[in-house]
């Protein structure tokens, strides 16, 4: 009896859908991509083996396109619907990831048929992939204000004017400019670094970074970005 339950649920297989977010003239986009065969757009994916874990699938899907060590990732979903093929049965399970576009556009791999999409942009999707670019945003604002997401999209050079304005448009609040630049310098969370803005006509603004280590210290006792 075992072994026939075995036989009758083995088929089963896991497919990774992957919503890669990057930043960039002012607002979130998704990396999409485009097979000639299909028609339609469709998010990075892929079957996951036997020995992989959902890391190491992410990363997987991540250096395919481009190279990036620094990112984020959570579980979003697992879709109720049961994709059957002649091969068995798939589950599909959605996570997105936070990168920094300018490494993306450094390091990019990727073929003509990829594309960025602001996160409205879903049209020649199918259903269950809109819906999940719609579930991602959603969990990436409730977690902005406890996680740095806001660093892995903007990397490791920013300006506290570049940081504000992603704060506000993931949130969709409007900020004071001195009191979020008092209240994120209290933080203690972001260091200067030897990097002034470049090919700008009014006075250039000092670059910033994230200081992971200071993080990783006081997310033990609870923390919340506030402004």
């Amino acid at each position: 009896m075992k072994n026939d339950f075995l036989e009758k649920h083995r088929q089963f297989a896991f497919r990774v859908k992957l919503l890669i977010l990057g930043y960039f003239d002012g607002s979130l986009h998704f990396l999409v991509e485009e097979p000639k065969v299909l028609g339609f757009l469709r998010l990075p994916n892929c079957i996951m083996n036997i020995d992989d874990t959902f890391d190491s699938v992410v990363k997987r899907l991540i250096h395919e396109r481009f190279r990036q060590k620094d990112l984020h990732w959570e579980h979003v979903r697992v879709d109720a619907k049961v994709e059957k093929t002649e091969q068995g049965a798939i589950i599909s399970v959605g996570i997105f990831a936070a990168i920094d576009y300018k490494t993306y556009l450094k390091e990019s791999k990727c073929n003509s048929n990829a594309c960025w999409k602001k996160l409205n942009d879903t049209d020649k999707m199918k259903a269950d992939d809109a819906a999940l670019v719609f579930q991602s945003f959603q969990q990436l604002k409730e977690r902005a204000r406890f996680l740095p997401l806001g660093f892995y999209l903007l990397g490791n050079s920013f300006t506290y004017y570049q940081l504000q304005k992603l704060f506000e448009h993931v949130l969709d609040e409007i900020y004071d400019r001195p009191n979020f630049r008092r209240k994120m310098k209290a933080t203690g969370l972001i260091e200067p670094i030897e990097e002034m803005q470049n090919q700008v006509q009014h006075r250039p603004a000092q670059h910033f970074r994230f200081n992971q280590e200071k993080y990783e210290l006081i997310k033990k006792r609870g923390f919340e970005f506030r402004f």
